[in-house]
């Protein structure tokens, strides 16, 4: 089958023929039809995020198969698996927790000691077939193949994020990058987890039209002069309440933490690789909370795919690629022009 496939840090994913992988005893295999393509995508072919080294922190082993955001059909299912069959249409959560650590057994799957994250640490969706080793983590989708991929990574990163948020209809919501392939979801997710008011903030005039037409009340571009006395304005003097940071490097949370209203929650998710700096007394007296947020739970995708499948979420899907382009996708993203979600169709 054909793949594209990570040969050595800091070069171009590589298109050849590998083997068939066999069928998981207690998974499936999947016959991928749409792969999303992630910023994580740009650090994993770079070598890392920040400081931390793919092979020597995160356990992958090159060559290795990229692509974790996947959706397709079920080509077999393993001997021990039951209520999935062949041709179901599905998406993948590929943030398989080992299901006997003190992490998984709490419910927290995306904390697990011994993770197999496809994509990541284990060949992954950018191929003809991926195989998945436990089915408890594959779902079926009544939605497009493009439009499902995306909710196993910027879908339930997003949702699990704005779930710590804890939303009110009091709180005005922030976007940091809601014209990128987190953002777009966070503009809807954020409307129907109860944020009245959503600020969308971006670099560039496409993303925040694209934040703006999937529900972003107030869209501003971060290099506006007037940005901080517009932000001021827009909240009546206090600050965001909610902040949530799809970049989290070191220039946005210089410029945003300061931002957030008293007693507001200041919610990192990107991996950028920035360094937080900032005079802790004024955290303190002003009781802002900082906190992170990585993909999400099991519990959560489910949670997730329930709510997708009522079809309140509109498509982010922008670009569409070949498989042998998927390092043009990958490209747009460390270039900064990509916006909403790229898809690669396999």
């Amino acid at each position: 089958m054909k793949a594209a496939r990570l040969e050595s840090v800091g070069k171009p994913l590589k298109l050849m023929d590998i083997d068939t992988p066999p069928v998981p005893k207690k998974g499936a295999l999947v016959r991928v039809k749409a792969a999303g393509v992630c910023h994580s995508d740009v650090h994993l072919r770079d070598g890392g995020y920040g400081k931390i080294d793919i092979v020597k922190d995160l356990g992958a082993k090159l060559p290795i198969t990229l692509g974790h955001e996947i959706a397709g059909i079920v080509e077999e299912v393993g001997e021990d698996v039951r209520g999935l069959s062949s041709g179901d249409r599905v998406v993948v959560n590929p943030w398989i927790g080992d299901g006997t650590c003190k992490y998984c057994l709490s419910g927290l799957t995306n904390l697990c000691d011994s993770p197999v994250n496809l994509g990541e640490n284990t060949d992954g969706g950018y191929a003809e077939l991926v195989a998945v080793p436990d089915s408890s983590y594959i779902a079926k989708t009544g939605l497009s193949f493009s439009d499902a991929a995306p909710l196993s990574c910027s879908g339930l990163t997003v949702f699990s994020a704005l779930k710590k948020a804890s939303l009110n209809p009091s709180m005005v919501l922030l976007l940091v990058g809601a014209g990128g392939g987190l953002g777009s979801m966070a503009v809807q997710l954020g409307k129907l987890l109860g944020a009245p008011t959503i600020i969308g903030v971006d670099t560039n005039t496409k993303a925040l039209n694209l934040a703006k037409s999937l529900g972003a009340d107030i869209t501003l571009n971060v290099n506006d002069p007037d940005f901080e006395k517009e932000i001021k304005s827009t909240t009546d003097g206090y600050g965001p309440d909610v902040i949530v940071d799809f970049n989290s490097s070191t220039q946005t949370l210089s410029k945003f933490i300061p931002l957030l209203a008293k007693g507001g929650r200041y919610i990192m998710v990107g991996l950028y690789g920035g360094r937080l700096e900032y005079d802790t007394p004024n955290l303190i007296n002003y009781q802002k909370q900082i906190s992170t947020s990585v993909v999400g739970t099991l519990k959560e995708f489910r949670e997730l795919i329930a709510l997708s499948d009522k079809k309140y979420l509109k498509s982010t899907v922008t670009s569409l690629f070949k498989l042998g382009d998927v390092n043009k996708a990958i490209d747009n993203l460390k270039k900064g022009t990509a916006q909403g979600r790229q898809i690669v169709e396999i």
